[in-house]
């Protein structure tokens, strides 16, 4: 989910990452690649938070445990976006530890895995890199708080707001439409939603009806990206 843009954000990583790179006696020891397959576990509730892990190919989700104690996705990382298993904010620290967070791989993922400490102390001699970090931080608070605006509009409106963010993000634009990778199926969306997969089903079927989606088979291929695009999403006061 991008808050700044696309390019700026892919630019403005990978110009953070050459930096970090230049102290190449330090970077090998401090920065490593680390590929995970689907449904792997990349970062336990355990793991500890010394370490900032860079997406750099497929998706990712973040799930907390729900009340059937299931993991639940409450939220997904694309390439150049970053995770750090603890809150930057002192304040939510006490917080976040009572909903104990873990990242999966929702594809085959391939991301960076760099040490804290490392990365601060290089940041604080580059205020251009840190400041970009900032705006990174910035960019998920965000998304947090848009996902929290979603979750209090009427049903089928929370679902086709979720379909349209998640198209603008991770959407393939091809022949036939854009195409919505298959890690996000009908239970990923569910979660992300915060409603019933029944819920998700129904109003799926109603958008191949309308031809918005080809079917309700992953990977969703959504034929007419203008009708969610004009979607009037106004949350009920």
């Amino acid at each position: 989910m991008n808050f700044i843009d696309d390019y700026a954000a892919v630019l403005g990583m990978q110009e953070l990452l050459t930096y970090l790179n230049t102290f190449s006696d330090l970077s090998s020891r401090y920065i490593q690649e680390v590929c995970f397959a689907k449904n792997e576990i990349i970062v336990p509730s355990t793991e500890s938070p010394n370490y900032f892990y860079l997406i750099k190919t497929g998706i990712a989700f973040i799930e907390i445990p729900s009340e059937s104690k299931e993991r639940e996705v409450i939220y997904f990382l694309t390439p150049n976006q970053l995770y750090s298993p603890e809150s930057l904010y002192s304040n939510f620290k006490e917080y976040l530890s009572l909903f104990p967070r873990q990242l999966r791989a929702g594809s085959k993922v391939t991301a960076y895995k760099i040490d804290c400490d490392f990365m601060m102390d290089h940041l604080y001699a580059q205020p251009k890199h840190l400041n970009f970090l900032f705006q990174t931080v910035l960019r998920e608070l965000s998304s947090a708080q848009l996902i929290s605006h979603i979750h209090k509009l009427p049903t089928q409106n929370r679902i086709d707001m979720m379909l349209k963010i998640i198209m603008d993000s991770v959407g393939v634009i091809g022949n036939d439409g854009v195409s919505i990778p298959s890690a996000i199926n009908q239970s990923v969306l569910a979660s992300l939603c915060s409603l019933s997969q029944s819920a998700i089903s129904l109003r799926l079927k109603k958008l191949v009806e309308n031809g918005t989606l080809a079917s309700t088979y992953t990977p969703l291929l959504v034929r007419d990206p203008q009708f969610l695009k004009k979607q009037n999403f106004v949350s009920p006061v």
